[in-house]
């Protein structure tokens, strides 16, 4: 129990750090693969790191069959785990992560993917144990690409729900005026001069930021 504790704490600065870049791509797949690709060098030094951190684990193991290296490790990871958190907490973030409903969700999946792994883990012997426990460094960033896949399905019948719901208040004020600005450039800066400018006279709500897309008139 401590060693899957101790894990699953240990995944939690890296899986934040994997959802935030899946959020800055705006949740696409596309997006998300090719950055992963342009830095897997980095991820798996990052990876070897951990493999050397977790060694005299697996000499302990090795050499002198320690009887309680599973929480050994499980300290080792808690550890770790403080250690991260504590970086991350200084780091300042130009656009930090936000904890939408969505990346709520897309997290408790990752977790329960963690577990399933985790499940399948424990049947095996500590020293395959040992060898794999680092591994799951690489498996935060892997999973956004499962996770995110799966999601999907839901996210669409989540926006579809609120579509058909923002098309009924639409319709409920058949009275509206519409504008839609359209062009390639500067369509958020010709936005937010006519908002001021017709306020003056009429009610006017406009879309947040630049949210400019169906969600956008729909968050609206």
């Amino acid at each position: 129990l401590m060693y899957s504790l101790g894990l699953l704490l240990f995944l939690f600065v890296p899986t934040k750090e994997a959802l935030h870049i899946f959020q800055q791509n705006h949740y696409h797949l596309d997006r998300y693969c090719i950055w992963m690709i342009d830095k897997a060098e980095e991820k798996k030094a990052q990876c070897f790191y951990y493999i050397l951190l977790f060694l005299p684990m697996l000499l302990l193991l090795v050499f002198f069959s320690h009887p309680n290296i599973l929480a050994l490790e499980a300290l080792l990871l808690f550890i770790y785990a403080y250690i991260m958190m504590k970086i991350d907490d200084e780091k300042v973030y130009v656009k930090p992560l936000s904890y939408t409903h969505r990346l709520i969700r897309q997290m408790l999946f990752q977790y329960l993917l963690y577990v399933v792994c985790l499940i399948i883990l424990l049947q095996m012997s500590n020293l395959i144990i040992l060898l794999l426990t680092p591994l799951f460094y690489l498996v935060c960033w892997g999973s956004v690409i499962i996770s995110g896949w799966c999601m999907r399905f839901v996210e669409k019948k989540i926006q579809s729900h609120y579509v058909q719901d923002a098309k009924r208040m639409l319709k409920e004020n058949p009275k509206r005026i519409t504008i839609g600005i359209t062009g390639s450039y500067g369509k958020t800066s010709v936005k937010t001069i006519l908002y001021p400018l017709l306020s003056n006279r009429y009610y006017t709500l406009m879309t947040p930021n630049s949210y400019n897309n169906l969600m956008g008139i729909t968050i609206t």
